[in-house]
């Protein structure tokens, strides 16, 4: 799995961006993470032979606040 985070901060005017394959280390970022806006896209190789089509499979979303944020991370991560 492959993990992209960016984080739009108030005193900042671009946005912070990390990426990983290890959630380990994005929740570690998102355990200290102080944010305006949150996109989260969290892309799953591993299931590209299960699935049709060009594009691989993944879940993402912009969030407001740190519990939404959290919620997400946990859910796209998680293993089947």
């Amino acid at each position: 799995m492959k993990i992209f985070l960016k984080l739009w901060q108030k005193d900042l005017g671009r946005p912070i961006r990390r990426s990983s394959v290890n959630p380990r280390r994005i929740g570690q970022i998102l355990g200290r993470a102080n944010f305006q806006k949150a996109y989260l896209r969290v892309v799953y190789p591993e299931l590209k032979a299960q699935y049709s089509g060009a594009d691989l499979p993944s879940n993402e979303g912009e969030y407001f606040t740190k519990e939404e944020l959290r919620m997400a991370f946990k859910t796209f991560t998680e293993k089947q």
